[in-house]
C-alpha cells in the first residue's frame, strides 16, 4: 500500500529524503540567518553558563512541577518583544495549530493564499468559516471583509514569505484590521531575529502597536535564534485562552528546560546577537549594490519551473561546494519549482559571488 505512494512521488521527481549536510560544503539552504548555530564562541559561552534546573520538562506545562524557568522566560520574552504576555509552544507549527484549532466557531478567518503549510493545516482544523484572499492583496481582502459585517474576524499573514523572500504589506494589513475591528495574526518565523530593533520582527520595524490587544504575533525560535519553539506574543486574555483551549499546548510535554535556558541566554546576549544581525544587513546591502540582489529579505529564489531542472541545478551546485534548497510541489505550486538560497551573516562575499555566478 505505502510503496505505491512512494513510487508515485519518485516518478514525479517529488521524492524527499533525510540528508546530513556535508561540513565541507557552504550552507545556503538552512534558515540559520545569523549563523548562531555554527558560532563556536556562542556555543562555548552558553555551555559554560548552562545550569538547568532539570534536564526534561517531564510533563505538560499544566501539571504543576518543573516549569518555573518557562514562566520566567515567557515574562522576559514578553518584555523584549513588547507584548503584554507570551506563551512558548514546542514549535512554530504547534503554536499555529494550537491557536487556530482552538478558535471559537463564531470567528471568521481570512488567510493569505500563500501562507505556510502550518497555517493552512491549522486553519483547516478550525471550526470557523474560512476565506482565502489573493496573495498580499489589500484590495481583495478589503472586498471580502466588507461582505462579512457580523462576528469576530482574524486576518492571517506571514511577515516574510519564506518561499519567495517577500515582505508582506504589514502596515496596510494592520490598518485594515483596525478599520474592520479584526484581529491580525502575524507569523514572524522568518523575520524574528532579522528585522526590527534587535531582531524584534517586521511588526516592530513597521511601527505597529505591539501590545495592542488585536495584534497576535508568532515568533519562531528555530531559525535566526538557532533554538527551538514557537512563541505567541499577545494580550494576557489571549494567552489565558490558549492555556485553557489550545490542545497542542495542553497535551504536549513542555519544551525542554535546556532549550528554555538557551532562549533566555539569547535575550541576555542580545547585544552580541544584534551585531550579527547588523552584519547580515551590511552584507545584503553590498549584494544589492554589486549584484542587484532584489530580495526584501535574506531569502533568494531562482524559478526553474520543472522539478527535474531544479534538482539538476541543486546537484550541480553541490559539485561547486554549495548547498541550496529545492522547493517543489506541494510546498510551491505544480511546475513552479525553485532553487531557494539563504544569505547568512557568516557567509563570505566570495562564497556568495560563487553562488550568484553559477545561478545567474
Amino acid at each position: 500500500m505505502f510503496e505505491s505512494y512512494n513510487f508515485k512521488r519518485q516518478d514525479q521527481n517529488l521524492w524527499r529524503e533525510l540528508k546530513i549536510l556535508d561540513s565541507d560544503l557552504v550552507d545556503f539552504c538552512t534558515n540559520d540567518y545569523l549563523g548562531l548555530s555554527q558560532d563556536e564562541d556562542y556555543k562555548k559561552s552558553f555551555l559554560k553558563e548552562l545550569r538547568p534546573a532539570s534536564m526534561g520538562a517531564s510533563s505538560s506545562r499544566l501539571v504543576p512541577g518543573l516549569s518555573q524557568r518557562h514562566f520566567e522566560y515567557e515574562k522576559q520574552a514578553a518584555l523584549f518583544f513588547k507584548s503584554e504576555q507570551s506563551l512558548l509552544f514546542c514549535s512554530g507549527f504547534q503554536a499555529n495549530l494550537g491557536f487556530f484549532s482552538s478558535l471559537p466557531a463564531e470567528f471568521k478567518i481570512f488567510s493569505d493564499q500563500n501562507n505556510h503549510a502550518s497555517l493552512i493545516q491549522a486553519i483547516s482544523l478550525s471550526a470557523c468559516s474560512k476565506t482565502i484572499f489573493k496573495h498580499n492583496s489589500i484590495e481583495d481582502l478589503e472586498t471580502l471583509l466588507e461582505e462579512e459585517v457580523e462576528g469576530p474576524k482574524v486576518i492571517v499573514i506571514e511577515s516574510v514569505y519564506s518561499m519567495e523572500g517577500l515582505q508582506t504589506r504589514l502596515k496596510d494589513f494592520w490598518s485594515l484590521a483596525l478599520k474592520h475591528d479584526a484581529f491580525l495574526y502575524v507569523d514572524e518565523a522568518h523575520s524574528s531575529g532579522v528585522f526590527g530593533e534587535q531582531g524584534r520582527g517586521l511588526s516592530e520595524e513597521m511601527g505597529l502597536d505591539l501590545d495592542h490587544p488585536k495584534l497576535i504575533r508568532m515568533h519562531g525560535m528555530g531559525k535566526a535564534w538557532a533554538s527551538q519553539g514557537g512563541l505567541i506574543c499577545a494580550s494576557q486574555t489571549v494567552i489565558n485562552f490558549l492555556i485553557n483551549h489550545a490542545k497542542s499546548f495542553i497535551y504536549s510535554t513542555g519544551v525542554s528546560p535546556l532549550v528554555v535556558e538557551q532562549l533566555s541566554y539569547n535575550l541576555e546576549q542580545i547585544h552580541f546577537i544584534d551585531q550579527k544581525r547588523l552584519k547580515l544587513w551590511s552584507l545584503l546591502q553590498s549584494l544589492k549594490l554589486e549584484f542587484c540582489f532584489a530580495s526584501e529579505s535574506p531569502i533568494g529564489i531562482k524559478l526553474l519551473g520543472a522539478e527535474e531542472k531544479a534538482i539538476q541545478m541543486q546537484m550541480q551546485l553541490e559539485k561547486q561546494g554549495l548547498v541550496v534548497g529545492v522547493m517543489r510541489w506541494p510546498t510551491v505550486a505544480r511546475d513552479q519549482a525553485v532553487v531557494r538560497y539563504v544569505v547568512k551573516a557568516h557567509h563570505s562575499l566570495q562564497d556568495i559571488k560563487n553562488l550568484f555566478k553559477f545561478i545567474n
